[in-house]
């Protein structure tokens, strides 16, 4: 049987790697999220394409169609900006689809 030793140079040599990947990451993500005025705008946008959707009937359900500003908001405070563009266009296409 085998036992790995651990001093208080590997514990502190552990949690400063992990520290700084947590920070890494962290900073990685807040760097690529998109901001405050696109969020604002894609939530509201979001909420008036659901609502073009149940006034022109199309039927389109799922994770995309509904009016929860704050869900959208939330959404797309961690997403990338292009991934928020590219969401707000599928909806937009399907809408085009049904004449709304």
């Amino acid at each position: 049987m085998s036992t790995t030793r651990t001093t208080p140079i590997t514990r502190t040599l552990s949690t400063t790697a992990a520290c700084l990947a947590a920070v890494t990451l962290t900073s990685a993500s807040a760097a690529k999220a998109a901001d405050h005025g696109t969020c604002d705008w894609y939530a509201s946008e979001s909420v008036s394409q659901h609502n073009r959707n149940a006034s022109a009937g199309c039927g389109y359900m799922g994770y995309r169609w509904h009016n929860w500003r704050d869900a959208h908001y939330s959404w797309c405070r961690i997403a990338s900006s292009s991934k928020v563009m590219k969401e707000y266009n599928k909806r937009e296409g399907k809408l085009a689809k049904c004449g709304a």
